[in-house]
């Protein structure tokens, strides 16, 4: 089995995705979607629902997301785009997306029935998106650039929606691990991922803009 995920984890603070909190890192308590605000004319804008997103090159992809229950400020009026996601906030996103039910079964010795990525992991896992390294999952370790290439390749093959094998080239191809490489090549030749003046950065932590971003359009692209 190819690992797709260090073999050590590194304890950290987890940014909250999907419940209410005050907009600082903390422990996510939760796994609560609060409905969109609505401003005066009835419209969910980032006037009305994240002050931080407001001219912000994700806050269309981010509000939309919003609406549809996949993702959540962290209260407050905040959304804290720029803050970096982990595995398991990331694997609810897509749990969320492709409308899995949760399942509570312990597959990972650091994933717990109690914790609130339980369910979400445990649905991940059934339906093949994601792996770990067979043991251990990492929930709270921020997911990186390639990784999420990897789960989002693995969540439109299990709704049935192929992309293309188009070879990606990027300046940094050579920094792209093995085993997300044909994973990378699909997102961009499907324009769910781009890079950053033709480096795509593949071990960067992912941002909360940035995986809402590719989640956003591969929800596009589920729809046609």
């Amino acid at each position: 089995m190819i690992a797709i995920f260090p073999s050590i984890a590194t304890p950290q603070a987890t940014p909250v995705i999907f419940c209410s909190a005050t907009p600082q890192l903390m422990k996510r308590s939760g796994n609560a979607l609060a409905n969109p605000s609505i401003s005066p004319d009835g419209k969910n804008t980032a006037e009305a629902k994240f002050s931080d997103l407001i001219g912000h090159w994700a806050d269309e992809a981010v509000l939309y997301l919003n609406e549809k229950g996949i993702v959540n400020g962290v209260g407050n009026g905040y959304f804290l785009p720029d803050e970096n996601v982990t595995r398991a906030e990331f694997a609810a996103m897509l749990v969320k997306l492709g409308k899995i039910d949760e399942k509570n079964v312990r597959i990972f010795s650091d994933v717990s029935e109690s914790d609130w990525f339980g369910g979400v992991v445990g649905a991940a896992y059934s339906a093949e998106i994601i792996k770990g390294d067979g043991t251990l999952f990492f929930p709270n370790r921020n997911i990186t650039r390639e990784d999420i290439c990897v789960m989002l390749e693995r969540l439109l093959n299990y709704l049935g929606t192929e992309t293309d094998a188009e070879q990606a080239v990027f300046g940094d191809n050579d920094e792209i691990s093995e085993y997300a490489r044909g994973a990378v090549s699909k997102m961009a030749a499907a324009g769910i991922t781009v890079g950053y003046e033709n480096m795509f950065r593949p071990k960067a932590s992912a941002t909360r803009a940035e995986a809402a971003m590719m989640v956003y359009r591969a929800y596009k692209l589920l729809k046609g």
